[in-house]
């Protein structure tokens, strides 16, 4: 899917192809402390609201609750800022657990 994006003062239509959110979103949830890198998302694009179905480890022993609110609230702030759209609604399923995995700070 793609979205097309609200006219601003008639100078032309911008168009996102949902690839290109799948792919920055993936990238944004990894800014979020203790996300595994290797996340993998699909957005499903509709008009100018996007839904979020993410797949991601997470590192041991980060809470599994507290790390999965601050994706989903991560993931509708950067999505919404890079891509214009809205975000409706951020489905997450967690794949693994992964011990040995440095987790620094960076989004809290």
């Amino acid at each position: 899917m793609t979205a097309v994006l609200p006219d601003t003062g008639q100078r032309g239509r911008t168009t996102v192809d949902g690839r290109v959110v799948s792919r920055l979103a993936a990238k944004a949830v990894t800014e979020v402390d203790g996300i595994v890198d290797g996340a993998s998302v699909t957005a499903d694009v509709r008009g100018s609201v996007v839904a979020l179905d993410v797949r991601l480890a997470i590192a041991y022993p980060s809470s599994l609750a507290q790390t999965t609110r601050r994706a989903r609230e991560h993931l509708v702030g950067r999505v919404g800022e890079f891509t214009g759209l809205d975000v409706s609604r951020v489905d997450i399923t967690v794949t693994a657990m992964q011990s040995g995995v440095a987790v620094g700070r960076r989004v809290r």
